[in-house]
């Protein structure tokens, strides 16, 4: 059993119990859930049961549902819906969707919760007769926060709901106003601010970054989505794709990928060296040149014909020029030429 005072933590959202919000006014019973726990709350009475299913479940035609603007679920795994469908077709539909008229088409509903089940059915169950409607719980009177809040919670119950759907759903209900601000989207989720900024992390993503996660998204949390929208940010989408193909291909930890992180930022310090080519001599026989960094390192270049009597002084010449320049560089004291 669970503490009634210990927070309960789900998909990195902290869930404080104590915490009352709009989804206490909602109804008490849920299709995800199913008619069976209204059941058991009611003391297991047939007759309330029978009332609940008349009164709000309805078959709907399989066709005439389509997505809801607000789907807390961006990531569908095909292995998950395909065991949707196998459960269906030996067990047929036990529990309700959730739906909404659709106000831009009569007749028509948006799938608040069980976009699974409607996905399992259009696509390997449609051809079956039983499977043409489906039982729906029809929401006429709930405001859009209610509808957001109950799609968010019925969606929770489920285990396939991955960091990157809650973040991206928050995104989207925030610039399109449907929460005011942070604040009052955390207190109807029950979280905390810090928690909703950095899952919001995800709506900040590129989306060369995003296809990554939808592909593993149960590598990616809300903090590690943090980590790569601050290096996203800092230094480019490149460096945050390569850091997020890292979590995939070696399993990364949030340490491991801070000290990735820490790494970049160690050599976005060091100053990147400037050169400079200074020519000191150019002739048909010879030509010199030297080549300088900012960082103070030298390097010369020495090219020509010399007569071969002469080979030996010139070599004389250049030892003594490099002998100076050591001296230099040691801040010794370096002989004047003419008493050479």
């Amino acid at each position: 059993m669970v503490d009634a005072k210990r927070p309960v933590k789900s998909m990195g959202l902290l869930q404080p119990q104590e915490k009352q919000s709009m989804m206490a006014t909602l109804p008490l019973v849920d299709g995800l859930r199913g008619i069976e726990r209204l059941k058991e709350e009611s003391g297991n009475t047939p007759e309330l049961a029978t009332s609940y299913q008349s009164d709000h479940v309805q078959r709907l035609p399989i066709d005439r549902l389509t997505e809801y603007e607000y789907n807390p679920r961006s990531v569908y795994r095909e292995e998950a819906i395909l065991s949707m469908y196998q459960s269906m077709s030996a067990n047929g539909i036990i529990n309700p969707i959730h739906v909404t008229p659709d106000s831009a088409r009569e007749g028509w509903y948006k799938v608040i919760a069980g976009r699974t089940r409607v996905r399992a059915i259009q696509q390997y169950l449609k051809h079956r007769e039983e499977f043409q409607t489906v039982p729906a719980i029809i929401h006429r009177t709930l405001s859009g926060k209610e509808l957001a809040i109950l799609a968010y919670t019925e969606n929770q119950t489920r285990s396939t709901q991955y960091p990157v759907d809650v973040g991206l759903y928050c995104y989207k209900l925030l610039e399109d106003g449907v929460f005011k601000n942070q604040k009052e989207l955390a207190g109807e989720m029950s979280d905390t601010e810090s928690n909703i900024s950095r899952l919001l992390s995800f709506g900040k993503l590129k989306g060369s970054i995003i296809s990554i996660i939808f592909e593993h998204p149960e590598k990616f949390s809300h903090l590690t989505a943090s980590q790569l929208l601050q290096v996203q940010n800092q230094y480019s989408e490149d460096a945050a794709r390569k850091l997020a193909e890292s979590v995939v291909e070696f399993g990364w930890s949030q340490r491991q990928l801070a000290k990735a992180i820490n790494k970049l930022k160690v050599q976005d310090s060091t100053p990147e060296a400037t050169y400079e080519t200074i020519n000191l001599l150019s002739t048909k026989q010879m030509a010199a040149s030297v080549k300088t960094e900012s960082t103070g390192r030298m390097e010369l270049r020495l090219s020509g014909l010399a007569d071969p009597s002469h080979r030996d002084e010139a070599l004389s010449i250049l030892r003594r020029a490099v002998e100076d320049i050591r001296r230099l560089i040691s801040n010794q004291a370096v002989p004047d030429i003419n008493d050479s």
